[in-house]
């Protein structure tokens, strides 16, 4: 369901890349840049693995630690390398915000349906 919103909402924008005038890219790819993947793939991470783990780890905190450090690194790093713009990597991480979000809740919310 992430990965549809994602295309969806990528090609209903078509927002360009940072021209290669405006910043430093190392590599420039051609699909649109709105919002950013990698931030929608670390938060989404970031949230429910450390989550999905706390009740069998006692450590899990630790990861949750690391992967947020991890999602800083990668969606500065988007922004470093001239591959988004901020409002993309602000997207992206709104966009796996609410999928972790939907995706914690659908037990609350099924539960009373399915008993």
């Amino acid at each position: 369901v992430s990965s549809t919103i994602y295309y969806v909402t990528q090609l209903e924008t078509r927002r360009p890349r940072p021209d290669a005038h405006l910043v430093h890219v190392l590599r420039h790819t051609t699909q649109g840049s709105y919002p950013s993947g990698h931030a929608v793939f670390f938060t989404w991470l970031a949230i429910l693995v450390p989550l999905a783990l706390r009740p069998v780890w006692r450590g899990w905190w630790l990861l949750a630690a690391g992967l947020a450090l991890v999602l800083v690194v990668a969606v500065v790093g988007r922004l470093v390398v001239g591959e988004h713009w901020p409002s993309d990597v602000l997207g992206g991480l709104l966009l796996g915000l609410g999928w972790s979000l939907l995706a914690l809740g659908v037990r609350r919310l099924s539960e009373p349906v399915l008993g």
